[in-house]
């Protein structure tokens, strides 16, 4: 995680400097925390209590997705088909940039 703590400066504004980086720390003592808490788990109640404990935060995290409403909007635009997709891309891939055609 140092790694990604030094090139945060680069990749992030002046700004948003200070929250970006107490979340890398969080994410370092959670990596840290996670090994901690298994242990006791599996101290106390056994190897099946991590499972279990797996499962629950894995369904918390299941239901609180489900859950979730994007701010973004709902596009007004019909859906395109993914063949006519495709078949742009490679049109505009075969007559832009390298391949030369324009």
């Amino acid at each position: 995680m140092p790694a990604a703590a030094s090139t945060t400066p680069g990749v992030v504004n002046r700004e948003h400097l200070p929250p970006a980086l107490s979340l890398i720390g969080g994410i370092v003592s959670a990596a840290a925390g996670g090994p901690l808490v298994a242990g006791l788990l599996i101290g106390v109640g056994g190897p099946v209590s991590v499972f279990l404990a797996e499962v629950v935060l894995f369904g918390t995290a299941i239901v609180i997705w489900a859950r979730w409403r994007s701010g973004r909007p709902v596009p007004h635009l019909p859906a395109e088909h993914l063949a006519r997709a495709v078949g742009l891309g490679l049109r505009y891939s075969w007559y832009s940039g390298p391949f030369g055609g324009g």
